[in-house]
């Protein structure tokens, strides 16, 4: 639904909606609406040896889609170069082996600030170019490219290599995913103080690496499990929200949620932060359109009666199905939908997601479709859910 950007100052003393902007990926703002867990204490301990040349540092960020991984590398980004050090973002899209491999070095060599990198940079040498002799994508190793990573990294200390989305390299040929993992361990086998490398992961693919390349993991110094919001980590993060899009004074910090409304919708999205903001968001849109003051659990049970059909099947199934549910009814209600493509949106390996609806499938809550393709049952709303 479509909301006038008045409409929120008029109603509710904001100049938007704070759960719909990007702005909150920005890492000048990551500081500033970061909500520290349990999980995240190590993280500035091991910032401060970085930068001050003490120490360095593997980091294992893991946590499900929506969890607040990104935005811990973000606040690692931000934390970092305000310390005058140097942090390198990169998110792993989806694309083929070689292209990661390359976004990688490439974006490496692109912000590196050692000595030699910054008279190529003078002289206005590509300095892709000069390196293009050690580093040949069909040629190289994985040894050999980590080294050229290394080498720049060093020379760019204090800094970071943070590498987002890496369950992507899972849906790329084998071959890749072993050539991007060995690169990484020839990193961090061998970086000095100075360098912090973190890279996020789901849960799922965490464990493929676990098992499939120990001794990567075994130069893994933190590994930050990121757990569901608590209730007043939850209105923590919508406070800090808020706070950034008033435009004057409010009733409460809450406002014009209350905070009973908050809590259960924190309860229903299983304290994931993504879809508790998105929740909220639409929620809000909910009372604008109305023209309420207020967003309380009154809202929230007319939002959830429209979805109540589905919502007793989600709750009913086991934990491990609820996100995959989820994602078919929200987005898939009455239209065909394909492995490859669920798999990669819940960020879980292609044999587990096919396992999953298979399982489904024997329940009666998915059908299989033409062309390899599946469909939500049209007898789902009356089915009960019999794990």
């Amino acid at each position: 639904m479509s909301v006038f950007p008045s409409t929120y100052i008029k109603l509710f003393g904001l100049r938007g909606n704070p759960f719909t902007s990007e702005i909150i990926l920005e890492p000048s703002t990551a500081a500033e609406l970061f909500v520290h867990q349990t999980c995240d204490t190590p993280v500035d301990p091991l910032i401060t040896e970085t930068v001050t040349g003490e120490g360095c540092s593997f980091i294992n960020i893991v946590g499900p889609p929506g969890s607040g991984r990104t935005m811990r590398l973000r606040y690692l980004q931000d934390k970092i170069s305000r310390y005058g050090g140097l942090p390198i973002y990169i998110s792993v899209n989806v694309a083929t082996g070689p292209e990661i491999i390359t976004t990688v070095v490439n974006r490496v060599l692109a912000m590196a600030r050692s000595m030699k990198t910054k008279i190529f940079k003078a002289l206005n040498i590509p300095v892709t170019q000069v390196y293009q002799k050690r580093f040949q994508i069909g040629k190289s190793t994985p040894s050999e490219v980590g080294d050229l990573i290394l080498s720049n990294l060093k020379g760019s200390r204090p800094c970071a290599l943070l590498i987002d989305d890496v369950y992507n390299i899972y849906f790329v040929d084998r071959y890749w995913t072993f050539y991007f993992y060995e690169m990484i361990r020839q990193v961090v086998s061998s970086m000095p103080e100075g360098i912090i490398v973190a890279l996020t992961f789901s849960p799922e693919s965490h464990k493929e690496v676990e098992s499939q390349f120990p001794a990567l993991i075994s130069r893994v110094h933190e590994k930050i499990i990121i757990p569901p919001l608590s209730d007043q980590e939850a209105l923590s993060l919508i406070i800090k929200r808020l706070a950034i899009y008033r435009t004057r004074k409010s009733p409460s910090k809450t406002y014009p949620f209350t905070e009973e409304c908050i809590l259960e919708c924190n309860k229903y999205v299983d304290g994931v932060p993504q879809n508790l903001l998105k929740l909220l968001g639409k929620l809000l849109d909910m009372a604008a359109v109305s023209g309420v003051k207020t967003v309380d659990t009154r809202i929230l049970k007319d939002y959830l009666r429209e979805k109540e059909w589905y919502s007793k099947i989600v709750q009913k199934a086991g934990a491990e199905y609820r996100s995959l549910l989820r994602l078919l009814f929200e987005k898939y209600p009455d239209r065909p939908f394909e492995l490859d493509k669920i798999a990669m949106q819940l960020e879980i390996p292609i044999p587990q997601a096919y396992t999953y609806i298979e399982e489904l499938i024997a329940e009666g809550i998915i059908n299989r479709s033409s062309g390899n393709r599946y469909i939500l049952s049209a007898k789902s709303a009356r089915i009960k859910f019999k794990g």
